[in-house]
């Protein structure tokens, strides 16, 4: 099950009230009237099973929701409800196979960034080909000097540094 808390603005609350009550999936639904500051509004929170998320997330969008309040998405690990129990057994698919697109794409968007120490390493992988391109010497010979030349050039512990400074720590 995954936890919706939905920042709605108040005079949108009642239309979203409106599309998760009538929804058999969600469960647990919570409704706090002007409880949200950043962005101000009411909050609104329901879990429904991983495999109907994106659905869930697709209606919300529609009405607005990402672009004047606020979706967020929480994992649960264990929910005891008898509620909970039958909304999984009403929603769509496996639990094991959902897929939550809007998770995907947030990660994908984080892991997706360009690094420092890419940028060296491809760099220095384009200075040795190019090296090795302009060699009559490459097939017979290896390393052959032109190669070793280059790798005197390229500091080694230049392309080190700078991998760990660009290096993100967790």
């Amino acid at each position: 099950m995954l936890l919706l808390r939905i920042l709605v603005p108040p005079e949108q609350a009642a239309t979203v009230l409106a599309y998760l009550e009538g929804l058999e999936i969600a469960t647990d639904l919570l409704y706090l009237a002007g409880a949200a500051r950043k962005p101000a509004g009411d909050v609104v929170q329901c879990t429904v099973p991983r495999e109907a998320a994106s659905a869930v997330v697709g209606a919300l969008k529609e009405l607005g929701i990402d672009r004047h309040g606020s979706i967020s998405l929480d994992n649960l690990d264990a929910t005891v409800s008898q509620a909970a129990d039958e909304a999984e057994e009403e929603a769509a698919g496996t639990t094991a196979d959902a897929v939550v697109w809007e998770e995907v794409e947030r990660r994908a968007d984080a892991m997706a960034t360009l690094s420092g120490a890419f940028v060296v390493y491809m760099a220095a992988a384009t200075v040795i080909a190019r090296l090795m391109s302009n060699s009559e010497e490459t097939e017979s010979t290896w390393p052959n000097a032109r190669i070793c030349a280059a790798a005197h050039m390229i500091d080694v512990g230049t392309i080190k540094s700078t991998a760990r400074r660009s290096m993100p720590m967790e």
